[in-house]
């Protein structure tokens, strides 16, 4: 019985499956209750973790089913951010530069910030450069990620980390937002895909401006981050 367990927990499909059921029952908790705390991946996330934990499961073994939702992330995310674009393009097209100025500027501010806070705080290497892309899609920061030789283990926590932060104080914050527009290009552009989803909640404008600034955020952010780190934080 053991044997069969084992080969259970060890078989590709026991972390496929674990996420699966995770996530669903974070989307039925989010359903029935509403509540920004009950966003479906933060509930699938600890729910996973707490079942890996409580039954002394190896990471490894879930990694195995794990690694194979990782390797279709990339994929999916660059369609996301191509229909994104092509969906709002007209809107890119009448309002481009307040647009493109308003993702560009985002992305670089935050850039800054967050090196200087990990500057300041003495964050260990692997820590600190896991967090300067981890305001767009998982697919871009790993690709910079790897150009730079970081450590891509922490690459996935630290953007879904912000998604699902952003996800959550979204609406708290955008009650200090008047224009819907604004709404969306900020959360789009600070909490990418998991924020917009969010976004989509608020609103249709809200949705779509948040859509076309992950993509814009995402193009932008690959080429901020290796132009700052070989020319403005040498000198910093």
């Amino acid at each position: 019985m053991s044997d069969i367990i084992h080969n259970i927990i060890f078989s590709p499909f026991f972390g496929i499956i674990l996420s699966l059921v995770t996530y669903e029952i974070g989307k039925y908790l989010f359903g029935k209750t509403k509540s920004i705390f009950c966003n479906p991946l933060l509930i699938g996330i600890l729910l996973s973790i707490l079942f890996l934990l409580c039954f002394d499961i190896p990471f490894e073994a879930y990694n195995k089913g794990g690694s194979i939702i990782k390797l279709f992330i990339s994929p999916v995310e660059s369609v996301i951010i191509g229909v994104a674009l092509y969906e709002q393009f007209q809107i890119l097209k009448r309002n481009w530069f307040p647009i493109l100025l308003s993702t560009v500027l985002g992305s670089t501010f935050s850039i800054i910030i967050l090196y200087i806070l990990g500057k300041v705080f003495a964050l260990p290497d692997d820590i600190f450069y896991a967090t300067l892309p981890k305001s767009v899609t998982t697919a871009i920061a790993l690709d910079i990620a790897t150009k730079f030789g970081w450590n891509e283990a922490l690459i996935p926590m630290m953007t879904v980390s912000t998604g699902i932060i952003g996800a959550v104080i979204a609406p708290l914050v955008a009650k200090f937002i008047k224009s819907p527009v604004a709404k969306g290009l900020a959360i789009g552009t600070s909490s990418h895909a998991v924020g917009t989803s969010k976004a989509i909640e608020m609103g249709e404008v809200e949705g779509a401006m948040s859509g076309l600034a992950l993509s814009l955020a995402a193009i932008s952010t690959s080429f901020i981050i290796p132009i700052l780190l070989t020319t403005i934080f040498k000198i910093i």
